[in-house]
């Protein structure tokens, strides 16, 4: 079986660790966060990465295969999430090329 090689692939700081508030429609303000996930029901679906909101529509209704409340996906129309190995590109002086914001690496087998 041959060797893997590993590269350096490069991906926006916002495809990991994202947090942003969303004004619900009564004025209210939740925070969105795309993460880790902790205290979701962790005896049925474990340590998860995704998308949380501190609505309680999130709360009550959750479900792990994107069925998400109004205020995520709000905040997914901002959210910049490039991955060099998925869209392309590189780093422009160490930042998204998308966005501006701090890039960070990881080794991948190819």
């Amino acid at each position: 079986m041959p060797d893997l090689t590993t590269i350096t692939v490069y991906a926006c700081q916002t495809a990991e660790d994202y947090t942003t508030t969303v004004t619900g429609s009564k004025g209210d303000i939740y925070t969105v966060r795309l993460g880790r996930l902790f205290g979701i029901d962790l005896e049925r679906f474990g340590c998860m990465f995704g998308w949380s909101c501190t609505c309680a529509g999130f709360r009550r209704r959750y479900r792990p295969r994107g069925q998400y409340c109004k205020h995520i996906k709000e905040a997914q129309k901002a959210h910049c999430g490039w991955d060099g190995m998925v869209d392309g590109g590189e780093p422009v002086d160490g930042k998204c090329p998308r966005c501006g914001a701090p890039v960070v690496a990881r080794q991948e087998g190819v």
